[in-house]
């Protein structure tokens, strides 16, 4: 079940937050994060702080996404993905159920990323 507007403004008052997002209750957000419009958070996701996600995303359960992550516009992340600190993924990219990203890497535009 998503949140409320006004629970998300009470449960995250250091964020700044679009229009249209959803978040599932059960989410763990950091300080300094920039969430844009129409998102959408799956339960039990962590988000470290100074993280930037653009509009459009759709993060599934379960993912955690390091400190100073950038996650670019309309990109889908799967369940239980691991997107670890300062990882820049590029618009439209999608990013499979429990796949694991280092540090610092750089995801390009339209990528396709899946564990077989």
């Amino acid at each position: 079940m998503y949140m409320t507007p006004e629970e998300i403004r009470e449960a995250f008052p250091d964020i700044v937050i679009g229009r249209g997002v959803r978040i599932e209750r059960g989410v763990q957000i950091g300080s300094d994060v920039v969430i844009g419009s129409d998102v959408l958070i799956g339960r039990g996701v962590v988000i470290g702080s100074g993280a930037a996600i653009k509009r459009g995303v759709v993060i599934q359960r379960s993912v955690v996404i390091g400190s100073g992550a950038w996650i670019g516009s309309d990109v889908v992340i799967g369940s239980d993905a691991v997107i670890e600190r300062a990882v820049v993924i590029g618009s439209d990219a999608v990013i499979g159920s429990d796949v694991r990203i280092g540090s610092c890497a750089w995801i390009g535009s339209n990528a396709v990323i899946v564990v077989n």
